[in-house]
């Protein structure tokens, strides 16, 4: 049982800036590197994660108590490349593990909440098990949980045979503002005139 003693208690607490929070492997170190860089970030870390450089460390074990008494301190939590286990879990609301209850619990308190994922949303997988990891992520958007996507070598991206409107904010969403397509391609009139509203480029 956690004891709250008197020292902790009147211990001053400055904001913190972001919790990053690391749950599992970090997928895409790269990125997650250029993502905190020059910003007031403390990683908390599962003990078989090594730190992160530039980034000050936490772990979740050994520091849990430390974490939680600055909970309420933290301009945003952000939970990084999480297991998609963890993704459902949240989504349902469910704070059984640590991790999921740094996020669920500051949402509650009206938080910043987001979630940085090192892969887009899977869209048009009707009937796959990949449709539930998109429904997962629709049900954070919609409780207020930020969804934010690493950037990606664009020129690795696969190109697209169709697209539409939820292509076309997808990449406004993550940033790299361009869907690259396919030669004959089919481009939905509707995503047309979004990427035109957005500043998103279609090109080969």
């Amino acid at each position: 049982m956690q004891q709250i003693t008197d020292t902790q208690q009147e211990k001053p607490q400055k904001s913190s800036g972001i919790l990053a929070v690391f749950s599992d492997n970090v997928f895409d170190p790269q990125g997650v590197k250029a993502f905190i860089k020059d910003k007031n970030v403390i990683c908390a870390l599962p003990d078989k994660i090594l730190p992160i450089e530039g980034c000050q460390t936490l772990r979740l074990d050994a520091d849990k108590n430390e974490i939680l008494a600055a909970l309420t301190n933290y301009e945003q939590i952000v939970l990084v490349t999480p297991p998609l286990s963890l993704l459902k879990c949240i989504a349902c609301a469910d704070d059984s593990t640590f991790a999921a209850s740094l996020i669920l619990r500051p949402l509650l308190w009206g938080k910043e909440v987001s979630v940085l994922l090192d892969f887009e949303t899977p869209r048009h997988m009707r009937g796959t098990a990949l449709a539930a990891i998109a429904q997962n992520i629709d049900t954070l958007e919609k409780m207020g949980i930020g969804i934010k996507t690493l950037k990606r070598n664009t020129k690795a991206k696969q190109a697209k045979e169709l697209v539409t409107e939820q292509d076309v904010r997808d990449a406004c969403r993550d940033g790299s503002m361009k869907v690259t397509i396919a030669p004959g391609a089919i481009v939905t009139q509707l995503a047309q005139d979004t990427a035109k509203e957005c500043g998103v480029s279609i090109e080969y």
